[in-house]
C-alpha cells in the first residue's frame, strides 16, 4: 500500500467519522496557505466519539 492510498483511506474515513472534511472551518476558504500549514505540520484534533480503529489510522 503506497502513502497517498494511506493518506486517502484516512480522509474517508475522517468524513465519514466527522461529517465534514478535514481542516474544516466554516466560512475559511481551502487555498494554498492551507497546504503550506499542513505541509509544515498541521494535523487536524480527534473528534470526540471518533471510532478508535479510525484514529489509529488517520494519526
Amino acid at each position: 500500500m503506497r502513502k497517498a492510498d494511506v493518506y486517502s483511506v484516512g480522509v474517508l474515513l475522517w468524513e465519514l467519522s466527522s461529517g465534514r472534511p478535514p481542516f474544516y472551518v466554516k466560512g475559511k476558504r481551502y487555498d494554498i496557505d492551507l497546504d503550506i500549514e499542513i505541509s509544515q505540520g498541521l494535523r487536524v484534533s480527534v473528534i470526540p466519539g471518533t471510532p478508535e480503529d479510525y484514529v489509529n489510522i488517520y494519526t
